[in-house]
């Protein structure tokens, strides 16, 4: 949790667990929680230890927010919550333009302002989770992959999905939205994965894959 954020509540919180460990409980459990050194990883903890302060101190915050469409709005909010999960940063707040409470994507945030402005406390609840977007609809697609992805495969969606198709193959029965990040997680397969039956989700695929080709292919 120090990787994560600093703040004198958690440290103080770490030093009591620690007080709290015996030699019985370490030799058992042995863990630990990793983040990576990515930039961006590092821009949105310091992100999120300013707005950590701005909350503990009642400060009213200013951003641009770009949303999952990419359309923008500039917000005005009082910060309530800020909450790490699924490896990605939410804050929590009350927006004085959708006179209600919203929750924000730090990554999608841009120029940030803490103001001196100060506010009241709402009633306000904790929403443990993350309001979803509307779901799309999904199709059925089956990939014929090698060994190298199976651990990829195997982390995503488990060995049900798995049916061996000999010593080096084996094929993926998958349900996946018709979507951008579904498209960008076969990519991600590179040429371990193919696509043998799907459809309409295929020819979508196909679509998407010949607007990357009309960015790159003149440089191919």
């Amino acid at each position: 949790m120090g990787q994560l954020i600093q703040s004198p509540e958690i440290k103080s919180t770490m030093t009591k667990i620690r007080a709290m460990q015996t030699e019985q409980l370490n030799a058992e459990m042995d863990f630990s929680l990793h983040f990576t050194g990515w930039q961006g990883t590092e821009e949105l903890k310091a992100v999120a230890e300013s707005l950590q302060e701005a909350i503990r101190v009642k400060l009213i915050v200013k951003f641009d927010y770009y949303d999952a469409n990419g359309t923008h709005t500039s917000r005005k909010i009082e910060p309530y919550h800020l909450m790490y999960k699924g490896e990605r940063w939410y804050l929590q707040g009350y927006s004085y333009e959708r006179e209600d409470f919203r929750t924000f994507r730090l990554a999608r945030m841009l120029n940030l302002k803490i103001t001196n402005e100060t506010f009241n406390v709402r009633d306000y609840i904790v929403k443990d989770i993350i309001p979803k977007e509307k779901l799309p609809q999904f199709y059925p697609v089956r990939l014929k992959a090698n060994m190298r992805v199976r651990d990829i495969i195997i982390e995503r969606f488990g060995t049900s999905v798995i049916t061996l198709c000999d010593e080096t193959t084996y094929y993926v029965d998958l349900q996946l939205p018709n979507v951008e990040n579904a498209y960008r997680f076969i990519l991600q397969l590179g040429a371990n994965a193919e696509i043998i039956d799907s459809g309409l989700f295929e020819k979508d695929f196909h679509k998407y894959l010949a607007k990357i080709l009309n960015i790159y292919g003149p440089n191919l």
